[in-house]
């Protein structure tokens, strides 16, 4: 229903979300050494990363691999 030049430049924005998150959480995890608050929140922003990267890859490649297909049920 998204037209497909919106949803690749929103996969492209979620990729470039979830570079600029993996940056911060590689800067917390360099800084903390692993322990505290600082490291919870980075394996928070591991996760967060991993769902914004696959979404983002989801919403540019869904309309050039599966397209829409208009089916009925009395086919």
């Amino acid at each position: 229903m998204i037209p497909e030049k919106i949803r690749k430049i929103v996969g492209i924005i979620l990729i470039g979300i979830g570079i600029l998150l993996s940056l911060i959480a590689i800067a917390l995890w360099l800084v903390d050494g692993g322990t505290g608050i600082l490291s919870i929140i980075s394996v928070i922003l591991a996760f967060l990363i991993v769902f914004i990267f696959l979404l983002g890859f989801v919403f540019i490649s869904y309309g050039s691999e599966w397209g829409s297909r208009n089916v009925s049920l009395l086919d």
